[in-house]
């Protein structure tokens, strides 16, 4: 489901974090499982470009985590995030300005 960004005007705080909190708490969680398959290819990788070195394991962790944020929306083909939108979540996207998207029935 989409909500339309005027209905944000409308809505208490109390609604917005019944809303945005168990979703928020979902994507920490999955990306918290995420980081640790990340960070251990990124450790694994270093070490074998011998890029790696002899600080403490959380600088290292640190390190790792801070390449993420170095992504930008032009590392990223769009195309393929519609793609796997549809053949893993069943989603496609219709519009992209406003955002729509709509179930595939299979």
């Amino acid at each position: 489901m989409i909500r339309k960004a005027t209905d944000l005007k409308n809505m208490s705080d109390e609604e917005f974090e019944s809303i945005i909190m168990p979703f928020d708490k979902m994507i920490k969680d999955y990306l918290i499982d995420f980081a640790k398959e990340y960070i251990a290819f990124y450790i694994s990788n270093a070490y074998q470009y011998n890029a790696l070195w002899d600080e403490k394991f959380s600088l290292t962790i640190v390190s790792a985590l801070e390449r993420l944020v170095e992504l930008d929306i032009e590392d990223i083909d769009l195309n393929e995030i519609k793609k796997i939108l549809e053949e893993k979540y069943d989603l496609k996207i219709t519009c992209e300005l406003p955002l729509k998207i709509e179930d595939i029935m299979k």
